[in-house]
């Protein structure tokens, strides 16, 4: 029986679908309804070329390789596979490869006539084509915008862009916090989130330093860090934000708030110091009793 396949880089998907939608490509800003998204997105590919599905690969990063709970809830799914790479240093490692070694193996062993391929990078370029030598049939989809390699384009045997109203009903913004039924707070802007991991961060850091790791902080100005602890706060910052390479400001806020720790730190230190306000005496009475 002829089947297709579809191949989902969410990394790609979040990122483009996020900026048209929603303004914003960073995941901490945004809730995404994945198994909505995955149904929408397969019935519609299904219904496309005219195939039963064989099964959704969808590739993503994650720290460690250890996967997180939208990466549990999509692999519960139906006909659904979960590749995941690592973050390495703030970048995807691996996903690409995990792409084009599935599309290749299903290839090989003639499991599909179509791939669907929703992706931008141009690292999977070679694995499409030596698919389509195989006989695949590559049909590259895509997010409205300029997000896709022109080279991946240019090989692929269809390129099929869905628009904004396809993806707008599986993506929102973060909602605000909410106490009863009073609204804490708006929904954190991205530095104001960037610096909230610096807290975090910094709070955890201090807790476990040692003193001579606390005296490597003394003196430095408010953009300083040691070396070892800036990078271990910079990979946290790109697990909770994204890549930070381009988004220095991101990086000025997350450190921002390892200082704003110390700073609560250095106060409750401070406080608790302090000696207890001598009782005031007791007032003698005036005049003789």
């Amino acid at each position: 029986m002829d089947r297709c396949a579809i191949f989902v880089d969410l990394g790609y998907v979040l990122a483009a679908a996020g900026e048209i939608c929603l303004g914003t490509s960073l995941r901490p800003q945004m809730d995404c309804d994945y198994e909505g998204m995955a149904s929408s997105l397969a019935t519609l590919l299904t219904e496309h070329c005219g195939l039963p599905l064989l099964r959704s690969y969808w590739y993503d990063a994650a720290s460690g390789g250890i996967p997180t709970e939208h990466h549990r809830l999509l692999a519960g799914l139906g006909s659904v596979k979960v590749r995941l790479g690592r973050m390495v240093q703030g970048r995807q490692k691996g996903v690409d490869s995990l792409m084009v070694r599935d599309l290749m193996t299903l290839a090989q062993a003639r499991g599909m006539v179509t791939a669907f391929l929703v992706t931008g990078d141009d690292d999977i370029r070679e694995g499409m084509t030596q698919a389509q030598d195989l006989g695949v049939r590559a049909v590259l989809v895509g997010v409205p915008g300029n997000n896709q390699a022109h080279t991946l384009v240019w090989e692929s045997d269809e390129h099929l862009v869905l628009p904004q109203e396809f993806w707008s009903p599986h993506l929102s913004r973060v909602a605000p916090a909410v106490r009863g039924e009073e609204i804490v707070g708006e929904a954190p802007s991205t530095e104001q989130f960037a610096m909230q991991v610096g807290v975090d961060f910094g709070a955890a850091w201090l807790a476990r330093a040692t003193p001579e790791q606390l005296r490597s902080l003394h003196g430095l100005r408010p953009w300083e860090l040691p070396a070892e602890i800036d990078s271990e706060l910079i990979r946290a910052a790109v697990r909770a934000l994204g890549e930070l390479r381009e988004r220095p400001e991101l990086r000025r806020s997350a450190r921002a708030g390892f200082w704003a720790a110390l700073a609560q730190r250095n106060e409750q230190a401070e406080q608790a110091e302090e000696p207890e306000p001598a009782a005031a005496a007791e007032e003698e009475p005036i005049g003789g009793g």
